[in-house]
């Protein structure tokens, strides 16, 4: 069953992307339109974010040193609620970022709130990630992301 436009503008939806050097992006919505990509494979997205909820920790996480820019916490048990999943999809190797402008469900801004941290043999650890990805080859973008802040509504498939 697609997404839909109630769907997209009610929920925070969790979409997952590859960029065409095989890293990884995890986005939460937060209400925001979503990419056509996203759209038209809607069942990919929920396979793929299944697998990832069930997959094991392989990275340490580094947050975002500028996301005070974007989010302002009441205390430090609010900014942990926020970061949790954020967190969890970065620490299996997911660049992961959050909509900038949620006021504006046709923003479709993004900012980095987390990111594995890489080490010297990572790529082995992600070698069956990638391979799956791979499978699902219709959520490969034909682009580079960038990894600090990404506009969704200019992504080519």
């Amino acid at each position: 069953m697609p997404y839909s436009l109630q769907d997209q503008l009610s929920k925070d939806i969790n979409f997952f992307l590859v960029d065409n050097t095989f890293r990884l992006f995890h986005f939460a919505s937060a209400g925001s339109l979503l990419p056509s990509i996203i759209k038209k494979h809607y069942d990919l997205n929920r396979e793929l974010h299944s697998f990832l909820l069930n997959s094991d920790e392989l990275f340490e996480v580094d947050i975002n040193p500028e996301l005070s820019n974007f989010v302002n916490f009441e205390n430090l048990a609010m900014q942990e609620l926020y970061l949790r999943d954020f967190r969890f999809f970065a620490s299996r190797g997911l660049y992961s970022f959050d909509n900038t402008i949620i006021s504006n469900s046709e923003d479709q801004r993004y900012h980095l709130v987390a990111k594995p941290i890489f080490t010297k043999n990572s790529h082995i650890m992600l070698y069956e990630k990638i391979k799956y990805f791979k499978k699902i080859e219709h959520l490969m973008l034909n682009q580079s992301l960038s990894t600090n802040n990404i506009d969704t509504s200019q992504i080519k498939s």
